[in-house]
């Protein structure tokens, strides 16, 4: 809020939080630095007053309203502090057969998107623990959403990920959780651990795999 009247002049300052019913605050409960011998009016001097909302304001829609000489003016103020809404669109599973995974989210935020602050990190899972965490930002795509890949390759083994942005007010999300996101990559074709035929005309031949999985892969003639 900035005021430039003549010096000296008094200015009467309602500030009333819109719902149902709106509620009436107190200008010292609002501005980080109102003079509280000021209530309820503001003594300005030759140049404008500035005040700043307090951090502490509960979020929502406010309607400044400001009389002097007997005009009057508003101004909607709307206090936000939710940070941006982020969903994780990749990896969209945990398995990864390219060691160049695009790591991807949709992000939005009313206030806007502050610029290079939209971000993934990812550490590798190993024992003992790392303590290496790799961070990259994200770019925003023609369709919206942001996005990274990986320019060179990544190591295979198992990464713990999650994302992170924030908005033009400063408020900020991430989807980091306990346990983390993970992701697995791993390049490498299974080697055939057993295979059984029947043979029997038109039985199925079973192929057991190193990694459990078992597969039909025809039949006996």
């Amino acid at each position: 809020l900035a005021t430039a009247p003549a010096a000296g002049l008094p200015i009467e300052v309602e500030i009333r939080k819109e719902g149902t019913p709106s509620t009436v605050v107190d200008p010292g409960d609002f501005f980080d630095n109102w003079n509280p011998a000021a209530k309820p009016k503001i003594l300005t001097t030759n140049t404008p007053s500035e005040y700043t909302v307090k951090p502490s304001v509960n979020a929502g829609e406010y309607t400044i309203t400001i009389t002097a000489q007997g005009q009057e003016r508003s101004q909607t103020v709307v206090v936000d502090k939710t940070g941006p809404a982020i969903t994780i669109v990749e990896p969209s599973t945990v398995a990864s057969t390219t060691q160049r995974p695009v790591f991807k989210a949709s992000i939005s935020d009313n206030a806007g998107i502050k610029a290079g602050s939209a971000n993934v990190y990812y550490k590798k899972v190993t024992v003992p623990p790392s303590i290496a965490e790799h961070s990259f930002t994200l770019v925003k795509d023609s369709d919206g959403s942001y996005s990274f890949t990986p320019a060179s390759d990544m190591e295979e083994g198992t990464y713990e990920l999650y994302f992170s942005a924030e908005d033009t007010l400063g408020n900020k999300t991430t989807t980091e959780t306990t346990p983390r996101q993970k992701i697995i990559i791993d390049t490498a074709l299974p080697a055939l651990a057993e295979v059984k035929v029947n043979s029997k005309a038109g039985s199925l031949v079973y192929i057991k795999s190193s990694d459990g999985d078992v597969s039909i892969a025809g039949k006996a003639t």
